[in-house]
């Protein structure tokens, strides 16, 4: 029988009709980028144990993903293939909106055993109540990917930036060692990743943990905000979206990305010509 599995990019949910149990079947996964790839490279060991499942690997974009989940979820379900990722960020939207497109994960094998294997604040977007919509499959910490060449050429140890006033003053450097070259780039017009790392990291973010109150005038969402516009405002950070992104990294004109864990990944597959030339330290805090 089939059943509908919802993944996230950190989580994954079963949207369900039948058996998670099958020992047979062709099931599909939309997914994207990382998260893609991820999925791909478990898929040899997942047919040692389970030789007769048949797992196809959509990689689709991420907008596309969620755009279509939203759709199908709307739609009662239909369209939808049996696996999705989506973000842990986004993930409540489709709780609130569609619960009963998503089936109870802790009915299909999802024990108290499994779900201890994940940090909490992984999975609180992913339960409601008694109810586990999701589970994770990666935790994210923040991190600096760094070009270890354009940092040396400017004479910038990485482990002496423990502050974003460090970062400030080391991105001034690196781009007038490195001409053309900026520090960092985010993607003011198309994302809040920044002011969600630094916030995150001081302990805040838009609503309060019951998610009845908006907080983000706290003082440390405050500051956090605060010190993007410096960032931004000094030239350490410059505008620019995912695929702009990825094609400073690949040209060398983008000296430091900020991104959880995985982004590794991104480097490795979309830059593979600079193997060895990136590097990674822990993200400054204020």
């Amino acid at each position: 029988m089939r059943f509908k599995l919802l993944a996230a990019t950190a989580a994954v949910a079963v949207l369900a009709s039948g058996s998670a149990y099958a020992q047979s079947a062709n099931l599909t996964i939309w997914s994207w980028n990382v998260a893609a790839s991820a999925l791909k490279s478990t898929l040899p060991g997942f047919n040692k144990q389970f030789p007769d499942i048949k797992i196809t690997v959509e990689d689709l974009g991420n907008s596309q993903v969620f755009d279509k989940t939203l759709a199908a979820c709307a739609a009662g379900g239909d369209g939808l293939p049996d696996i999705v990722s989506i973000e842990n960020f986004e993930a409540e939207i489709f709780w609130s909106r569609f619960p009963d497109c998503f089936a109870n994960l802790k009915e299909l094998g999802y024990t108290a055993d499994i779900q201890a294997k994940f940090p909490d604040f992984k999975r609180t977007e992913l339960e409601v109540g008694d109810v586990a919509y999701a589970m994770p499959w990666d935790s994210g910490p923040v991190a600096v990917f760094y070009r270890r060449d354009l940092y040396e050429k400017a004479g910038v140890d990485p482990s002496t930036i423990s502050t974003w006033d460090d970062f400030i003053a080391a991105g001034k450097k690196i781009s007038a060692a490195n001409p053309g070259v900026v520090m960092a780039q985010a993607d003011f017009n198309g994302d809040s990743e920044w002011f969600r790392m630094l916030a995150n990291e001081q302990g805040c973010g838009y609503y309060s943990t019951d998610g009845q109150n908006i907080t983000i005038n706290q003082p440390a969402c405050v500051a956090s905000l605060q010190k993007v516009k410096e960032m931004k405002d000094a030239g350490t950070l410059t505008s620019a979206n995912w695929d702009e992104k990825i094609q400073a990294n690949t040209a060398g004109k983008a000296a430091s990305q900020l991104y959880g864990g995985w982004y590794e990944g991104t480097v490795r597959s979309t830059s593979p010509d600079l193997k060895g030339k990136w590097g990674v330290y822990k993200m400054p805090s204020l």
